[in-house]
């Protein structure tokens, strides 16, 4: 014999409506979309600059070139994507 259930026990509905996403969204909000961070309108060398600087260095020279080479990698990538200043972000 099949059992159709019509209406779930009461404490199911109260997980479902009382979910703990629901608190975190009232808390926590998300951020409003913008057009382009200030960062995406910084020429190659700028971006180099920044990230390079010394606080985020460790002091190990392979780590340094590998991260050089990858920031070198990734520069070029998003120049050859032919976008306007700011529109990568979108």
């Amino acid at each position: 014999m099949r059992r159709v259930l019509t209406d779930p026990p009461i404490e199911v509905a109260t997980i479902i409506t009382e979910h703990p996403v629901d608190d975190l969204l009232r808390r926590y909000p998300p951020r409003r979309p913008v057009d382009s961070w200030p960062q995406t309108h910084l020429s190659r060398e700028q971006v180099m600059e920044l990230l390079l600087q010394p606080r985020y260095r460790s002091g190990v020279y392979e780590t340094e070139y590998v991260r050089r080479r990858g920031l070198r990698w990734v520069v070029s990538w998003l120049e050859t994507l032919g976008l306007d200043p700011g529109s990568w972000t979108r």
